[in-house]
């Protein structure tokens, strides 16, 4: 794949900034702070350390199919403090956060459910490989050593940076990134 087929986002002076498509995506996020739970005997659940899959997945099947009623349910009955659903063609997932995980991850109390909702994001992105890394990028000239006047100019990575999830935040911290070494390389 070419350089510029691998999303050229900005150049500033004698830098510049791709966003490059992660093909060595990870494993499944370890930030995640949220258990995901596949509603389907196909699929892998994660993060589900207390157990919590079988018994939703049995409970989803027999009775609780309704959202609304699986999210009180959990809450009430399982220490459960935020759902989200996400679905997807193959698949229906529960994403939960536990009170255990809250209080490990420091997750304040008003932000539970904006945080189930951003694991469950993250778990999407992740599962449909929306995942990037960018490279800042530097100009470099080269001369021919004997006095030849002959140069040649090409690009030599300074910095990357991979698994970001969402095209959008990786343009957003490439750019950042870009600023930080032209401005650095204007106030050298």
């Amino acid at each position: 794949m070419s350089d510029y087929a691998q999303g050229l986002i900005e150049e500033t002076g004698d830098f510049r900034v791709r966003v490059v498509y992660d093909e060595s995506q990870s494993e499944f996020p370890d930030f995640v702070q949220s258990a995901v739970i596949s509603m389907n005997d196909r699929y892998l659940s994660y993060n589900d350390t207390r157990g919590l899959g079988a018994l939703v997945r049995r409970e989803w099947s027999e009775r609780l199919r309704d959202f609304d009623v699986i999210d009180r349910w959990l809450k009430i009955f399982h220490g459960v403090r935020a759902v989200s659903q996400v679905d997807t063609r193959d698949a229906t997932y529960l994403v939960l956060l536990t009170e255990d995980a809250r209080w490990y991850y420091g997750t304040p109390e008003d932000r539970v459910q904006e945080c189930a909702d951003g694991d469950a994001e993250t778990f999407m992105q992740w599962a449909e490989g929306d995942i990037y890394g960018y490279v800042v990028e530097e100009r470099a000239t080269w001369r021919r050593e004997g006095g030849d006047e002959e140069t040649m100019e090409t690009w030599e990575e300074v910095d990357s940076l991979w698994d970001l999830y969402g095209h959008d935040y990786a343009s957003t911290e490439a750019r950042e990134a870009l600023t930080s070494w032209a401005g650095d390389a204007a106030a050298a």
